[in-house]
């Protein structure tokens, strides 16, 4: 499984070069059975045009990772990556699998 990481202008857009090359990555993604994270689509629509995903800036941590993390989880569950995982044990004294 592949996560795209693309950078975010100064102005607050992506360029089209970043939606091209995921195009492409996807494009090979799929020609090779490689799942392709892309979570552009939703940076572009949470962003609202603000430059908050900027690498040098301090809340790309929090608000970009909550996003991927979940775009991962979603692509994940839609590959079946996670069949058969199960949380934690909620028993103290049962070992570790």
């Amino acid at each position: 499984m592949v996560l795209l990481i693309n950078e975010q202008e100064k102005d607050g857009h992506f360029k089209d070069i970043e939606k091209q090359y995921n195009e492409v990555a996807k494009s090979f993604g799929r020609r090779f059975g490689v799942a392709v994270v892309d979570p552009l689509p939703v940076f572009e629509e949470t962003s609202n045009g603000k430059p908050i995903f900027r690498l040098e800036m301090i809340i790309i941590g929090r608000a970009s990772l909550i996003i991927a993390a979940k775009e991962l989880l979603r692509s994940m569950m839609k590959e079946n990556v996670l069949t058969g995982i199960s949380g934690p044990s909620h028993e103290s004294n049962s070992p570790a699998k």
